[in-house]
């Protein structure tokens, strides 16, 4: 088959051709490469190459040879990739010789890979998975706008690498004088502290752990193109609230490290009747009190600073856990369902 040729600056991106078997097998046979060794290195090594084109009869997609239009060298390969076992697709880069390093060939090459993912192939995410030690990676993803994301698995058999997440084009965090300006909107969002979190605006890079907890709570996967989209729009949704009412989604943080843990929304849902508070925690950082302290605060802030008279949850029956968190709080039950969720009704603190 066929695959797309993509054209930046300095480089060509196209198909595995026989012609670079030898640079490819100088590479994966040098001390660059840390995958092969052994007598056998060398028919891995050509099993790998005759992959790259496998790959691509396979998915329709793959890892291109990465050449350089000055010379016509072969110098190296991007993604993207989706290895077998592996949990997620991923944007990969090499490059095969030192020569070649320092340039900036694989940051150009792998944004424009990144651009063709998005666009031409429909991704809504992808990931790149890097070893501890290798910092020039880590930087290069961060130069990609990638984040760390530490609720993404790596694969089984690369368990120790960092998982780096790249956003799809409307997810990505604004640069220049747009981040300057998000950043004094942000700063308006009211920062609430407690015991051991804090309540702050959201960020774009929060997603990634919002889409995680929000898809898996209904079932889904948050990786589907769908699934991500509309959450998506729930997620932007509830941030603009801040703009639009004063009120909105906080992202909640433990002060011991900074780490994103959940979020809590203050929220006014289209076609829901009033103002309700809500929350939701990654599976690992449940049942150690930290909804109830967190949904405390927000309480507080919307009965204080908001002048509310009076806030409601909307809870799934089956979901006892969430249930007992409002009822600590001073919730009461009302004896009718609203779009089939209990009505857990929050009286102002002198009411209770």
């Amino acid at each position: 088959m066929r695959s797309p040729v993509l054209t930046t600056r300095r480089l060509i991106l196209r198909m595995v051709e026989e012609a670079d078997w030898p640079a490819y097998r100088a590479y994966r046979l040098s001390p660059r490469s840390t995958v092969l060794a052994g007598d056998d290195a060398e028919v891995v090594a050509r099993r790998q190459f005759d992959g790259f084109a496998a790959h691509w009869a396979r998915y329709s997609f793959g890892r291109f040879i990465i050449v350089e239009r000055a010379s016509g060298l072969a110098i190296g390969h991007v993604g993207p990739f989706l290895a077998e076992g592996h949990p997620e697709r991923e944007i990969s880069w090499t490059v095969w010789s030192a020569a070649h390093e320092g340039k900036g060939f694989a940051s150009e090459a792998a944004a424009a890979v990144l651009s063709y993912a998005f666009a031409t192939l429909g991704w809504t995410t992808a990931v790149s998975y890097v070893s501890p030690g290798n910092l020039r990676s880590a930087r290069l993803a961060l130069r990609l706008g990638a984040w760390l994301d530490p609720d993404a698995k790596p694969p089984v058999q690369y368990e120790s690498a960092l998982v780096y997440r790249h956003p799809a084009p409307w997810e990505a965090a604004p640069a220049g004088p747009a981040a300057a300006l998000a950043s004094r909107i942000g700063d308006l969002v009211p920062t609430l502290t407690t015991g051991r979190l804090r309540l702050r605006a959201p960020r774009n890079a929060d997603f990634a752990t919002y889409a995680s907890i929000a898809a898996a709570s209904d079932g889904n996967d948050p990786m589907d193109a769908d699934t991500r989209q509309s959450l998506w729009l729930d997620y932007a949704q509830m941030v603009a609230g801040w703009l639009l009412r004063g009120a909105g989604l906080w992202s909640v943080e433990r002060l011991a490290e900074g780490q994103l843990i959940g979020f809590l929304p203050l929220n006014h849902e289209p076609g829901d009747p009033e103002l309700e508070i809500g929350w939701f925690l990654a599976r690992q950082f449940r049942g150690q009190g930290y909804a109830s302290e967190a949904a405390g605060a927000g309480l507080d802030f919307a009965f204080g600073s908001l002048g509310c008279q009076t806030l409601v949850s909307y809870i799934d029956p089956a979901n006892q856990a969430s249930a007992a968190v409002a009822e600590r709080l001073g919730a009461r039950l009302e004896p009718v369902l609203f779009n089939g969720c209990q009505v857990w009704r929050h009286p102002k603190p002198e009411a209770r």
